[in-house]
């Protein structure tokens, strides 16, 4: 990638530029890695205390009853995504979930899957207008978000544009797509007549009329 992103990590003349100019953190990493081995996850393979953790393992384990133990056991804040279907929201609700993440993992799964502002729409429906709903789905600019919150959403999440910019540009090219996003957001929300975010609702959407003879 243009921005020099590379895995698995190796030695670089670059990279070994970059830790002299911080010698004080590079230290703290060294003296730590001999002392106590390299940082790993807890749940990976080299791990004393976890199994490999597998992110392309099938979940066919996980199921309704999953959740409900995942509920009863897990007393902080739970969020469940890749909701599509209204009735899949309404009893995910009733478990006493926090929030549902309205998803379709970027179409990975299936090709197939109805498109996720659709789905939106009917599962704020269903599961009322207080209930927070995040969305993730095409966002790439701050029109897109407007249009996400008028369908229903709560909160909307960023996935590929920022990545890409990342990779182009690093922090600064992350820094600039941001920005652009919030202006355009700014600038949609405006146009529309309104004073705030809160007063973007489904009015603030065109519907389709029909011409009658």
């Amino acid at each position: 990638m243009r921005n020099g992103f590379s895995y698995p990590f190796h030695w670089t003349v670059k990279k070994v530029w970059q830790f002299a100019k911080y010698p004080k953190w590079s230290t703290r990493m060294i003296l730590t890695s001999l002392q106590n081995g390299i940082p790993e996850p807890a749940n990976y393979s080299s791990s004393k205390h976890g199994i490999k953790f597998d992110r392309n393992a099938p979940r066919t384990g996980a199921n309704w009853e999953f959740l409900k133990q995942l509920r009863d056991k897990w007393s902080g804040k739970l969020v469940v995504k890749g909701v599509l279907c209204p009735d899949d929201a309404v009893f995910i609700k009733s478990l006493g979930v926090d929030a549902i993440y309205v998803s379709n993992h970027g179409g990975r799964q299936l090709n197939a899957a109805p498109t996720v502002i659709d789905s939106l729409t009917s599962i704020r429906e269903t599961v009322g207008k207080n209930f927070p709903l995040i969305y993730d789905g095409g966002i790439r600019n701050g029109e897109h978000v407007v249009k996400a919150m008028a369908s229903g959403a709560n909160f909307t999440m960023l996935g590929r544009s920022i990545m890409y910019a990342v990779g182009a540009s690093g922090k600064v090219g992350m820094e600039c797509v941001i920005e652009s996003i919030e202006k355009e957001f700014d600038s949609s929300i405006g146009l529309l007549g309104c004073c705030s975010p809160t007063e973007v609702g489904s009015h603030s959407l065109a519907q389709h009329f029909s011409r009658k003879a």
